[in-house]
């Protein structure tokens, strides 16, 4: 039986933003959305990994999250000091896709959770140095001056690192950039 996340939340959009994200992080693993605590207690008869919960959800329901604290993920449109002094982790939903990935990638291995994300086709040495560069936001004349190759030959990189990790979205990029040890967390936490 795969692994199951949770995403309790009412605001359909930013449910399908988490789920993409999440999706993308972690492909064999079940993640299940409910829009409200009541169709989420009809099913809830399964291990979840974590449980990603609206703020206004988490309020309303905080004893029935009480004992699941280090599974718990409160989702929200800006830090939450009253749930993060409760002992819940918080996931700021309005923040960049790149700093969200980011920080879902932090909270995953603070959990120590053995669950690993998929593996992609291997990039060469000069596409990881692209794309760590990338993954900083630097343009593609930036990434060409950095690293002392023409334009044209970081447009070439970027093609080849997009089609060998199927995105060209730069939150799953960066996801996999942070997982595969390219850039670290920090490198990438105040863009």
């Amino acid at each position: 039986m795969n692994p199951c996340i949770a995403i309790i939340d009412s605001n359909t959009l930013a449910v399908m933003g988490l789920k993409e994200i999440l999706w993308e992080l972690f492909p064999d693993t079940e993640i299940l959305c409910y829009g409200s605590m009541d169709s989420f207690f009809r099913d809830c008869n399964r291990n979840y990994l974590y449980y990603f919960v609206s703020a206004r959800m988490l309020f309303e329901n905080s004893d029935e999250f009480s004992m699941l604290r280090d599974k718990t993920i409160a989702t929200s449109a800006g830090p939450l000091r009253s749930l993060e002094e409760a002992g819940y982790r918080v996931l700021d939903i309005s923040l960049p896709e790149t700093a969200i990935a980011a920080e879902i990638l932090r909270l995953h291995r603070e959990s120590g959770s053995e669950l690993r994300p998929r593996r992609c086709d291997e990039l060469s040495a000069r596409e990881k140095d692209v794309l760590a560069e990338m993954v900083k936001g630097l343009m593609n004349k930036e990434i060409a001056n950095k690293l002392n190759i023409s334009t044209p030959t970081v447009i070439f990189h970027r093609n080849n690192i997009c089609e060998k990790l199927g995105t060209r979205a730069i939150g799953r990029l960066t996801i996999y950039a942070v997982l595969e040890h390219i850039v670290e967390l920090d490198e990438i936490m105040n863009i």
